[in-house]
């Protein structure tokens, strides 16, 4: 099975199916995702509350829902399979930071923001979906076994689309590479 989409997200651009929709030059990532988002969604005031993974994630979601691919999905039937290789340590350093300066417990927000789940979180409590869902932390991405995973989750029949792939934010540093398996696409 061939993936139907897939979208990356890096500092120089936007990459949709092997096109460039955006350069990303001259400004910083959290930026970059706060443009993405004010271009493609704008309809979620909880993004500004957002880790910037989990920004990273909702921003390549919402370019692919704003060019339609997610509209005849049934959102019971979505898997979402993510990867990356620092978790949210980026969000647990940030709330370290917070009890160090403050000496106090951050607020629930923050703290919400240590577990690098929560991006699939938003996107369900976003797009409606509630199917599957994986996160796993690995040195590298390996796309092929990625590939394999969510082609098991839907030949097992678990679910119809699998949206997902590797998203890393970490030292100002980003990355995404949001592939999509469908069950009734032939790409």
């Amino acid at each position: 099975m061939k993936p139907c989409n897939e979208l990356l997200i890096s500092k120089p651009h936007v990459i949709l199916d092997s096109i460039i929709i955006r350069k990303n030059h001259e400004i910083e990532n959290r930026e970059i995702l706060r443009n993405i988002y004010k271009e493609e969604s704008n309809t979620y005031p909880k993004f500004y509350k957002m880790d910037a993974l989990s920004q990273l994630a909702f921003a390549g979601a919402s370019i692919l829902d704003n060019r339609g691919i997610f509209r005849a999905w049934n959102k019971e039937r979505v898997g979402l399979l993510f990867i990356n290789s620092w978790g949210s340590l980026e969000s647990d350093m940030h709330h370290q930071k917070l009890i160090d300066t403050k000496n106090t417990a951050p607020s629930p927000s923050v703290f919400v923001y240590t577990l690098p789940n929560i991006l699939i979180g938003e996107l369900c409590i976003y797009f409606g979906w509630n199917g599957e869902n994986l996160f796993m932390i690995d040195n590298k991405f390996d796309r092929s076994e990625w590939l394999d995973m969510a082609q098991s989750w839907i030949e097992n029949n678990a679910v119809d689309h699998v949206i997902g792939g590797w998203v890393e934010y970490y030292q100002n540093e980003m990355a995404l590479q949001l592939i999509i398996l469908d069950k009734f696409c032939q790409p």
